[in-house]
């Protein structure tokens, strides 16, 4: 169960950091909004879902990725908005929390 919430977490964090290094491109009138595609819904969704899992500290960086989004729905955050600094920091510490020894995270697989 533990590998399967591990390669989940992990396309999820494949998914953010895609999104971080290739945002949406900025329609170039005013009028047109950006609508969250499949990547975006699929963040949003799983990020949710790894608030529904209590007392955690590791639920920050997934609440943080969760405001990032609502803040600028119906668009999606994008390079010029400070949700977009807020996704980096909440990808960040998804990072460092990947080095932490509580699920989901590599360093539970290895049996020392």
């Amino acid at each position: 169960m533990h590998l399967f919430d591990l390669s989940v977490f992990l396309v999820y964090f494949a998914a953010l950091v895609h999104y971080a290094i290739q945002p949406p491109i900025t329609p170039v009138e005013p009028i047109q909004t950006l609508l969250p595609g499949l990547r975006e819904v699929f963040i949003m969704v799983y990020s949710l879902s790894l608030l529904c899992n209590p007392g955690h500290i590791t639920a920050v960086p997934s609440l943080l990725t969760l405001l990032a989004f609502l803040s600028c729905l119906p668009s999606v955050p994008r390079p010029q908005d400070g949700a977009y600094a807020v996704l980096l920091l909440s990808m960040s510490l998804h990072l460092l929390q990947l080095h932490l020894p509580r699920a989901p995270s590599p360093l539970l697989l290895f049996p020392f």
